[in-house]
C-alpha cells in the first residue's frame, strides 16, 4: 500500500467519522451517569436555565458545585441556551477535538485527517467525543500546553504573543475546568517559566522579550504572574470562601488538615478493585495502560468510565461484584504498544537536539501522569495518550511539506497502525460510539416514565425525588416539562410537600 493510498484512506475516514460524530452529538444524548448527575445540572444553573429554585442537588454535589472549577460547564450552558437543546452541548467536545487537530496542523504541520483518525482510534477519546463529560476538552488543552513547550525550548525567538496567548489560555482553560488537572497545570506552568527564564538568561530572545533589557525581564515576570493568577483563580476563591483552596477535597498531610467532603489521597473504594489497592499508583497506572485483566465482565471492552455498564439507563441492572477490570484500561493496548515502538524507531532518525527535546517531553509526561491521584482511571488524564499520538505524528510530519512527502515508509507504517487500531476498536464496540442513533433527552424521559410522576406534582410545590431515581432526578426539573413551575430536590435535602416515590413503586 502506497503513502498516497494511505493518505486518501485517512482523509476519507476522517471526513466520515467527523460527520457521524457531529450527527451523534446533535441527535442523541450520552446516557452516562455524570451527565445527568451533575454536568447538565451545573450547565443549566450557570446559564440560568434551571437555577437552584428549579433543581437542587444533594449535599455532596452542591459542595462540588461550590468548589469545582466550572468554565466548560458555563460554555455548555451557553450552547444549551442558544440551541434550546440539552443534548447539543456535546458538540463542544467534537469541536475541541477539531481545534486540537488544527493546533497540530498549525504548529507541527500534521495533516488534519491523520490527527483526527489517530485520536478517534483511542476508545476513551472516541467515547468522550460525543459526551457531556469534560475530560476530553480539558485534557486536550493540557496536551496543547505540553506540546507547546518543545516549540518554546527549540525556538524561543519564534514564540510570539500569539503562541504565548495560546499556552496561557490552555493552562487557564484546563485549570478552570477540572479539579484533577490542578496537579498537572501547576508543574506545566512552572516548567513554562523555567524554560522562558533560562532561554532569556542564555541570551536567546523569547518572543517579544529581548535579552539584556530590564523591561523584558519585568515583562516576562508579569506574564508568568498573570498566568499564575489565571490558573489559580478558583484556588484563591475557595481559600476565601471555604478556608480550603482545594475545597471540596479533603487533604490531610503531616497533621495538617484542609477539610472537605472528598478524600482525594486515599484510594476510592468505589473506583478501585481490591486487587490493586496495595499496588503503588505508578504501577496501577501502568497496569491500566497495559489493560492487564481489563476486559472481564464488561458489556463492551470499553465504556464511558470503564465500569461494567454501557449506560446509566442499565446501571443497576448490570451491577456485579468488582473485579480487577473495574475502572481499568481504555486506550487499547495494541495501539499503545505499536505507537510507543513506532515513536522509539522514529526518534532514532531525528536530529540530536530535536530527539532530546521530544524524549524529554514523552518521559516527563509519563512520569507526571503516573504519579497523579487515581491515575489508573485513564479518562481523568487522557493527555498522556493524546500526547503519545501527537508525538508519533510529529516525528513523521514536522517540517515536511505534505503528508504524501513525509517519508513514504514512516507515513505508510503509521497510517496502517492508526487504521488497524481504528477498525479494531469500531469492530469490538460494534460502532456504538460513532453511530448517530440512540436516545435523546425526550426518549430517556419517556423510557423512565418521568412524565407520569411529574403530572402528580402541582405547580408551586417543592418535590423530593427519591434517590433511587439517581442519576436521573434532574429530568424531573421543570426545564424539561414546559409550562410547569415547581422545585425539585434530589432526595430529602430540604423541606418538601411532595415526595416522588422510588422507581419500583
Amino acid at each position: 500500500m502506497t503513502a498516497l493510498v494511505v493518505h486518501r484512506l485517512m482523509t476519507g475516514s476522517a471526513c466520515l467519522l467527523l460527520i457521524l460524530l457531529l450527527l451523534r452529538a446533535v441527535l442523541t444524548v450520552d446516557p452516562y451517569f455524570d451527565t445527568f448527575a451533575y454536568h447538565l445540572p451545573f450547565a443549566a444553573r450557570l446559564s440560568g436555565i434551571c437555577p437552584e429554585s428549579c433543581f437542587r442537588m444533594g449535599e455532596y454535589l452542591e459542595a462540588a458545585y461550590d468548589g469545582f472549577p466550572k468554565l466548560f460547564h458555563g460554555l455548555q450552558g451557553l450552547v444549551w441556551r442558544i440551541t434550546g437543546l440539552a443534548q447539543a452541548v456535546d458538540v463542544l467536545n467534537v469541536g475541541a477535538l477539531v481545534l486540537f487537530c488544527l493546533f497540530l496542523r498549525r504548529w507541527y504541520r500534521v495533516p488534519l485527517a491523520w490527527a483526527f483518525c489517530g485520536l478517534v482510534a483511542v476508545p476513551l477519546i472516541q467515547i468522550h467525543a460525543t459526551s457531556t463529560y469534560i475530560d476530553l476538552p480539558s485534557n486536550l488543552a493540557v496536551a496543547v500546553a505540553i506540546l507547546a513547550l518543545p516549540v518554546l525550548a527549540r525556538a524561543p525567538e519564534a514564540f510570539g504573543w500569539r503562541k504565548l496567548a495560546i499556552i496561557i489560555a490552555c493552562l487557564g482553560f484546563a485549570a478552570n475546568n477540572k479539579l484533577q488537572l490542578w496537579g498537572v497545570v501547576g508543574p506545566l506552568w512552572v516548567l513554562f517559566g523555567i524554560i522562558a527564564f533560562v532561554s532569556l538568561a542564555s541570551g536567546r530572545r523569547v518572543g517579544p522579550f529581548i535579552p539584556g533589557r530590564r523591561a523584558s525581564w519585568l515583562g516576562l515576570l508579569c506574564l508568568l504572574m498573570f498566568t499564575g493568577a489565571v490558573v489559580g483563580a478558583k484556588l484563591v476563591d475557595n481559600a476565601i470562601a471555604h478556608g480550603n483552596p482545594f475545597y471540596p477535597v479533603r487533604l490531610a498531610l503531616l497533621g495538617f488538615v484542609l477539610d472537605g467532603t472528598i478524600d482525594a489521597l486515599g484510594p476510592d473504594q468505589a473506583s478501585l478493585a481490591e486487587t490493586w489497592r496495595s499496588v503503588p499508583s505508578p504501577l496501577r497506572w501502568l497496569a491500566s495502560v497495559l489493560e492487564m485483566g481489563a476486559y472481564d465482565y464488561r458489556q463492551l471492552p470499553w465504556t464511558y468510565d470503564q465500569g461494567y455498564c454501557e449506560t446509566a439507563l442499565s446501571w443497576k441492572d448490570c451491577w456485579r461484584p468488582v473485579s480487577a477490570s473495574f475502572r481499568m484500561g481504555g486506550y487499547f493496548v495494541p495501539y499503545v504498544l505499536s505507537l510507543v515502538i513506532f515513536l522509539g524507531w522514529r526518534l532514532a532518525s531525528q536530529l540530536r537536539e530535536d530527539r532530546g527535546v521530544l524524549i524529554a517531553t514523552f518521559v516527563g509526561t509519563t512520569l507526571l501522569v503516573c504519579l497523579l491521584p487515581r491515575s489508573h482511571e485513564l479518562r481523568y488524564y487522557l493527555f498522556w495518550m493524546i500526547a503519545l499520538v501527537a508525538l508519533c505524528l510529529i516525528v513523521v510530519f514536522d517540517q515536511r511539506d505534505s503528508a504524501i512527502r513525509a517519508g513514504a515508509k514512516a507515513s505508510t507504517l503509521l497510517g496502517l497502525i492508526i487504521m488497524v487500531a481504528l477498525t479494531s476498536v469500531l469492530f469490538l464496540t460494534q460502532g456504538r460510539y460513532v453511530t448517530p442513533i440512540g436516545p435523546n433527552v425526550t426518549t430517556v424521559i419517556d423510557t423512565l416514565g418521568v412524565k407520569d410522576r411529574v403530572a402528580a406534582i402541582p405547580d408551586g410545590a417543592v418535590a423530593c425525588v427519591d434517590t433511587s431515581w439517581q442519576p436521573f432526578t434532574f429530568l424531573f426539573a421543570p426545564v424539561f416539562h414546559p409550562g410547569r413551575s415547581y422545585t425539585i430536590l434530589d432526595g430529602q435535602v430540604g423541606p418538601c410537600n411532595v415526595v416522588v416515590h422510588p422507581r419500583n413503586q
